[in-house]
């Protein structure tokens, strides 16, 4: 029972803690769309799952993520603001913008590395060095988001 519960939660976890790794790569203030925060951090995650760095692919789900992103906008990591679509000025998207301090976003990742299985993010010595080795390094083009 045990098993079953823990292979429900691990996922979870996993996934709030790549979405807050994600966060370290973001620029303050700076603004990107609900939709596009989503997908990135989704490809983020299955990256990772390539590399083995997650045990659960289950950790890439979209709605994990869109469930991480409201629980952060709670806790004022970031704000969704509604703001005129450039594409059409007609329609309203929602843009997404860091708004925690570095030290705040470490906190919490560290506390969410706590509860994780796997010992890959557990022997991390910073998620900063997470985001640019996965996301920067190997993909030069997610620095300039």
């Amino acid at each position: 029972m045990v098993t079953f519960l823990s292979s429900l939660l691990w996922p979870l976890v996993d996934t709030y803690w790549v979405t807050i790794v994600f966060l370290f790569s973001m620029r303050a203030n700076q603004g990107i769309t609900h939709q596009k925060l989503v997908i990135q951090i989704q490809w983020f995650a299955e990256s990772l799952y390539e590399e083995r760095m997650l045990e659960h692919y289950e950790s890439c789900s979209q709605d994990t993520i869109k469930n991480a992103i409201a629980v952060f906008k709670q806790w004022d990591l970031i704000q969704v603001l509604k703001e005129k679509d450039p594409h059409n000025p007609k329609e309203k998207v929602e843009v997404v913008k860091l708004i925690a301090k570095e030290e705040r976003l470490r906190g919490i990742e560290d506390h969410l590395k706590k509860f994780q299985k796997y010992l890959f993010a557990k022997s991390v010595t910073t998620p900063i060095d997470v985001a640019r080795k996965s996301i920067l390094v190997d993909y030069p083009f997610m620095a300039k988001i």
